[in-house]
């Protein structure tokens, strides 16, 4: 399951929502980019931590914490442990 996929549960379990990658309001039931990644944010620091991404996607349970740690690093291109939204994609696979 891709990450987007995991994302796109995880959301829907919360209400119901699908993921686009239109612009902010363009679509009122559609949650875009940079609204994930507000979601998954939840200390609001402006980065997502490897605790926040693995919180969120091990709350599915479907993925094991390699598979979460492996797509994690993917969008972590600067190694620096935390995800920026320059570096956020939900589409990464």
């Amino acid at each position: 399951m891709t990450c987007l996929a995991v994302i796109a549960l995880i959301l829907a379990c919360a209400t119901t929502v699908h993921v686009t990658t239109a612009a902010p309001g363009e679509d009122d039931n559609s949650l875009n980019p940079e609204e994930i990644f507000g979601l998954l944010d939840t200390d609001g620091d402006g980065f997502i931590s490897r605790e926040e991404f693995g919180g969120a996607l091990g709350n599915h349970g479907s993925e094991t914490e390699a598979e979460i740690d492996a797509e994690f690093d993917k969008m972590d291109a600067n190694n620096d442990d935390k995800i920026s939204p320059e570096e956020f994609d939900p589409n990464i696979h």
